[in-house]
């Protein structure tokens, strides 16, 4: 099975361009604007009753029972032992709908688009200064009717960043280190449950890192957290003597290494063995 995971970012339109029925199609909060029918709509369980679908254009309905479950399923899963899965997990819908895919829908492949995370930072910087206004503290008090009234008001003038107009940058109330690091253990989940995950986005970004889809799988095991950039220059540098193309390698590497450049070789403390670089 194929997901295609489509949230609201701008990237998000991209859908109206491709052929979707090789896809089973998963859409979060008011990504279900961008279809006619569709086959999971999951949203927050504060979604503002005045953003759902007038009609319903999908299958099945996920909201906070639905991807509660399925965060205590992976904290079982991978032995977290955390007293609040859904936090460990990433308190923010894309985290708790890509959980609830991988647990629920146990596809081969999970295609992303529209979760760029790619906000207008002068809306992040007016929204975070202004005590984050939102669905929880009534947008402050607004007055307008509507939240699509609100939104034109409060960010008028500024560049949307979502590809229906305005909306806040909710995630980033956690900080961009922190949704960095849910990235990360995202990965990590996916990679032990032998699910492909990649982003269909064309949008460059620091925060989303699941790979392009026309991209190659990074061999993660060659970075280290402290300085993953300082390895693989070292690595480059190494290569830089061969006569063949730069790009024609195949690393043989164990986890928990370390590179050797007196000798071009893996070192495996975990083993106590080397491996050799291919040409």
């Amino acid at each position: 099975m194929n997901i295609l995971f489509v949230g609201s970012g701008k990237s998000a339109l991209k859908v109206k361009e491709m052929d979707l029925s090789q896809y089973y199609i998963v859409a979060v909060n008011n990504a279900w604007r961008l279809f006619d029918k569709f086959d999971v709509w999951i949203h927050s369980g504060d979604f503002p009753s005045e953003n759902y679908p007038k009609t319903k254009n999908y299958d099945k309905e996920v909201s906070h029972t639905g991807y509660e479950k399925t965060a205590n399923m992976a904290n079982q899963h991978f032995n977290w032992n955390s007293t609040y899965p859904q936090h460990h997990i990433g308190y923010m819908i894309f985290f708790l709908s890509l959980y609830w895919i991988m647990f629920e829908l146990k596809p081969e492949k999970i295609s992303l688009l529209g979760f760029d995370f790619d906000y207008n930072e002068e809306k992040v910087n007016k929204w975070i200064n202004d005590n984050k206004p939102n669905i929880q503290n009534k947008f402050n008090n607004k007055k307008e009717k509507t939240i699509e009234e609100w939104g034109n008001n409060y960010f008028k003038n500024m560049n949307t960043d979502f590809f229906y107009g305005h909306g806040t940058p909710d995630p980033m109330r956690l900080g961009k280190d922190v949704i960095v690091s849910k990235f990360r253990l995202a990965k990590e989940s996916a990679k032990k449950l032998n699910i492909d995950v990649v982003n269909l986005s064309d949008v460059k970004n620091t925060i989303n890192s699941f790979r392009k889809e026309n991209e190659p799988e990074i061999q993660e095991d060659l970075l280290s957290e402290e300085n993953p950039k300082s390895i693989i220059d070292t690595l480059m540098s190494n290569f830089g003597s061969t006569s063949k193309p730069r790009t024609a390698y195949t690393p043989v590497v164990k986890r928990n290494t370390h590179f050797t450049p007196e000798n071009g070789n893996v070192k495996s403390v975990m083993r106590g063995r080397e491996g050799k670089y291919k040409f």
